[in-house]
């Protein structure tokens, strides 16, 4: 599962909206859309702690545009 795809199965998982995931990682909710969305590439610190957020496992993930 791409990362996008399995963050948006996460936050549907949790009945999360993209505001309340953005304020749990102190981003906006902007920002974590195009990351979902695969709009934007998240930084390394983004990506994992949305993954910890969503308790998905950040070294299983592909991170290929991640910095």
């Amino acid at each position: 599962m791409a990362p996008c795809n399995a963050i948006t199965a996460a936050m549907n998982n949790r009945g999360l909206t993209y505001d309340q995931l953005a304020q749990r990682v102190g981003s906006n909710a902007a920002r974590v859309q195009q990351i979902c969305t695969g709009q934007a590439h998240p930084t390394t610190q983004e990506f994992n702690s949305i993954a910890r957020e969503l308790n998905l496992n950040p070294s299983e993930a592909p991170r290929g545009h991640a910095s």
